[in-house]
């Protein structure tokens, strides 16, 4: 039997969020978290918690966008992913197949929170999305301070700049597969 651990649903907290690209700079999107006292900042990606019956999708846009102020949507990319074609029958071997223009969630994060005998966690859905480039261009075009309210502000940045920056490792280890995605989807 495979190694299994179960988290009642009053045990489990979901949470989804985005790598925003602006395509026409291939720079990243990100968030810039001032501590309360101001001596102090992390750089981390937009994500947030799902709503009740609300897709995982759905609640990565939202998330992103909320945490941003900037539209978005799920950009379409060639990955793998362990998924089946409606058409699949049953019997369908468990292997990685390649799709094109696919809008699934690319990495899952699992992170065990609170003590050992409580045994809760929190998973993160992790999306590819892009800018809506006139909200982008709108922003940009005024000098947008880039959104600063409640200590958070938006910084767009390079590729080389976001993983050497970015405060978690975790979300280094998310951009970087996203940035592989994005250039495998424009190589094809």
């Amino acid at each position: 039997m495979a190694n299994q651990t179960h988290y009642p649903s009053t045990h489990l907290t979901e949470s989804a969020g985005c790598v925003l690209f602006h395509l026409p700079s291939r720079k990243i999107c990100l968030l810039s978290l001032t501590s309360k006292d101001k001596t102090d900042s992390l750089l981390t990606l937009p994500k947030g918690r799902r709503n009740i019956n609300e897709t995982r999708k759905d609640a990565a846009i939202r998330e992103t966008t909320e945490e941003t102020s900037y539209e978005c949507s799920l950009l379409p990319v060639k990955m793998g992913a362990r998924l089946t074609l409606p058409e699949d029958d049953e019997n369908v071997r468990d292997r990685v197949r390649q799709f094109d223009a696919c809008t699934e969630s690319f990495h899952m994060q699992l992170r065990r929170v609170g003590r050992e005998k409580e045994g809760r966690a929190k998973i993160v859905w992790w999306f590819i999305a892009k800018v809506d480039e006139e909200d982008y261009e709108r922003k940009e075009g005024v000098g947008w301070d880039g959104g600063v309210k409640d200590g958070v502000r938006v910084e767009w940045k390079e590729y080389k700049d976001a993983v050497e920056e970015l405060s978690y490792e975790t979300d280094i280890e998310v951009v970087k597969t996203a940035w592989g995605i994005l250039e495998a989807t424009e190589g094809s």
